[in-house]
């Protein structure tokens, strides 16, 4: 699963509430040197302070296509803490499909800005379409627990956070035992490997007048394989005006990961 592209604004609606009480859409698309690509929108709208519909949905084509969509709502309680829920899809329909619920609290003060966050849900492997198998798909239960903190200077802010994922059935077994190979797709197995055990992430940024610069570093561990991958971004984001701004980030080949390069418009209101 894409995780090293996951959405990180809800960092900044920590940083600043007031920022964040504006309507704000993010369309961006972008694409590998081995002809990967992908595309979609962000959006945070006031429905009615202080509670916010949230929305995101992203399609990617690498080597298997999977679409990640979530939607929600979000608020804030009072000047030190904020709320989340949201309704999250990650896979393909009938071939791998994770559904999950996700709970998220937040607690700012001053500089420092803490995230925890509980998912529950589950994930659905479909099987290869045969007269011996009476089902078309097995199912595991999923939790997750992620943390994340952060502080931000006049110019200077960072963030690490981590989360670990739990499965009710052990998903090294697909890449253990080769004869389930031939009892799920392979496309299946081939989009299972990228189910995350844990993601760990570091993020630091620079504020330069109407421009701020962006370092964005991530390692996640396989459930499948085990194997760790290492993802570096580079993001550079600038205010074109009160309204808009302009977005590039570049993907560094760290390990096996292609280089890629990728563009995004921000619409505030």
């Amino acid at each position: 699963m894409s995780q090293a592209q996951e959405n990180n604004d809800d960092f900044w609606l920590l940083l600043d509430y007031e920022a964040a009480t504006r309507n704000v859409v993010w369309l961006y698309t972008g694409a590998d040197e081995s002809d990967g690509n992908y595309y979609g929108v962000t959006a945070d709208l006031v429905i009615f302070e202080p509670v916010f519909f949230n929305l995101s949905a992203t399609k990617q084509n690498y080597s298997t296509q999977s679409t990640d969509l979530s939607w929600g709502f979000s608020g804030v309680i009072d000047d030190v803490f904020s709320w989340g829920i949201s309704k999250a899809f990650w896979g393909e329909k009938e071939t791998l499909e994770k559904d999950d619920v996700r709970l998220r609290l937040g607690y700012l003060n001053g500089g420092f800005s803490t995230q925890a966050s509980y998912e529950e849900g589950e994930i659905k492997l479909f099987l290869i379409d045969s007269m011996i198998l009476q089902r078309d798909s097995i199912i595991t239960d999923h939790r997750a627990f992620q943390l994340s903190l952060a502080y931000h200077w006049t110019q200077i802010y960072g963030q690490i956070s981590h989360k670990h994922h739990n499965y009710n059935k052990d998903l090294f077994l697909l890449s253990r035992a080769p004869r389930l190979r031939f009892i799920f797709k392979p496309v299946s197995v081939q989009q299972a490997s990228a189910l995350a055990e844990t993601e760990s992430s570091v993020l630091l940024g620079f504020q330069a007048s109407d421009t701020s610069y962006e370092a964005h570093l991530s390692r996640i561990k396989s459930a499948v394989t085990t194997d760790i991958n290492t993802y570096a971004t580079l993001r550079l984001i600038k205010e074109l005006n009160s309204q808009l701004q302009l977005g590039f980030e570049v993907e560094l080949p760290v390990d096996d990961v292609p280089f890629g390069a990728g563009v995004s418009l921000g619409l505030m209101w």
